[in-house]
């Protein structure tokens, strides 16, 4: 499966979603596509094929009046059935960062024994579904995660994503402009992935006005892949894949970060622009050169 999917909680210091977390709610888990460190988790991920995931982690302090009803749930739990629950959690994310889904799915049951309502394993799931390509599945699941958590621009960000795999071109931009809105401006890679996939989506909305603006938003003097990945599909749309290949070879070489450009690459093989290799690496080096005259 080629989608980009996110999978988020709420760090304490990053409350932008208008949620009140106590101080007890932490940090970071980073995973990459190989290898996985653990340190303060909730439930915060970055899923594409390289992946940074958040985990759930106990909680000692009693929950804020005004916190959502499900992590009152969470934090009322008996310490034994929450470390219970979070074990299962971090194991399942672990599987599902090594592809190994329906494990993934059993570890997700087994949390789900203990509190059924919890956003981070609906959304999980949903995107062990969507590994199967089983996007009603997914879907459902995403909605109900947001309903539990409906600011969360992580869980539109995924119904966006099964809005683009799917083609619904007009609900794709819908959403997608949400969960930009919903995004801190301080993840500047996410933000720059979902203004791409905008672009993408009026393209083929046929805006070609608001194309055109969004495509020059940022120059080679961005720190991201925008422009040239924007240049590329540009040249795609014009039919131009040798242009499409050199914006693509030139973009491989300023950005020589493992794993940055495969959500990226992922996008481009979701749209229909660069053939998927069942099994290989998302930046295929065939789908970045240009075919021979």
């Amino acid at each position: 499966m080629d989608a980009v999917l996110r999978l988020l909680a709420y760090p304490r210091e990053t409350i932008d979603v208008g949620l009140n977390f106590p101080a007890s709610i932490p940090t970071v888990v980073k995973i990459s596509k190989r290898s996985i460190s653990m340190k303060k988790p909730h439930f915060r991920a970055l899923v594409a094929l390289a992946l940074t995931t958040f985990t759930p982690l106990m909680a000692k302090e009693a929950p804020a009046e005004d916190s959502p009803a499900w992590l009152n749930k969470y934090l009322n739990l008996a310490p034994t059935d929450q470390k219970k629950f979070d074990g299962h959690f971090m194991k399942a994310i672990r599987l599902f960062g090594q592809k190994r889904i329906l494990e993934s799915l059993n570890e997700i049951a087994e949390a789900e024994k203990i509190q059924k309502e919890y956003p981070g394993t609906l959304n999980l799931k949903g995107m062990c579904y969507v590994e199967f390509r089983d996007f009603k599945s997914a879907r459902e699941n995403f909605v109900a995660a947001l309903a539990l958590s409906p600011k969360d621009g992580n869980i539109i960000f995924n119904i966006a994503e099964l809005d683009f795999v799917t083609k619904n071109w007009v609900s794709c931009e819908k959403n997608l402009n949400q969960a930009l809105l919903l995004t801190n401006e301080n993840e500047m890679q996410v933000t720059r992935l979902i203004e791409f996939k905008l672009l993408l989506a009026k393209i083929k909305l046929n805006k070609t006005e608001e194309v055109e603006t969004l495509s020059k938003k940022y120059g080679i003097d961005d720190d991201s892949p925008f422009h040239y990945y924007a240049e590329a599909a540009m040249a795609y749309e014009r039919e131009d894949r040798e242009k499409a290949g050199e914006w693509l070879r030139i973009c491989r070489r300023v950005f020589r970060k493992s794993g940055l450009l495969a959500p990226w690459q992922a996008t481009l093989i979701e749209y229909g622009h660069i053939p998927s290799v069942y099994g290989g690496d998302l930046e295929d080096p065939s789908a970045l050169t240009p075919p021979a005259p």
